[in-house]
């Protein structure tokens, strides 16, 4: 809607941000990334779909992350499995563990835990 983008992006409004400046976003072979947002300082060797992912998370080789977001720091071991799943900072899902939430309510990881 261009009047909602008017009122919030206007010409004179200015945008604060914290900037945290970190290397860009590593694509190993076994990357495979559709229709997601990657924040810079990742290592993505899994496969991420329809996801969101912040600053610093790591996806191992065989890992896939679908409908989810997960949070700074975070990190998906080889062969794990997560679908529509809020994953907190710095929280781990270990080794071919499979998770899933439900699209109307999503499985929520507090922050710091290992799964």
């Amino acid at each position: 809607d261009t009047n909602l983008r008017n009122d919030l992006f206007t010409r004179n409004g200015t945008i604060f941000t914290k900037v945290k400046d970190s290397v860009p976003t590593r694509y190993r072979d076994g990357a495979n990334v559709k229709n997601s947002l990657i924040a810079d300082g990742c290592d993505i060797n899994g496969t991420v779909i329809n996801s969101i992912l912040f600053r610093g998370v790591k996806v191992e080789a065989g890992a896939v992350i679908e409908n989810s977001i997960v949070m700074e720091g975070g990190k998906v071991c080889s062969g794990a499995k997560m679908s529509y799943i809020i994953a907190d900072k710095d929280v781990t899902i270990t080794e071919d563990k499979k998770i899933s939430g439900y699209e109307t309510y999503p499985m929520v990881i507090v922050k710091g835990k290992t799964v």
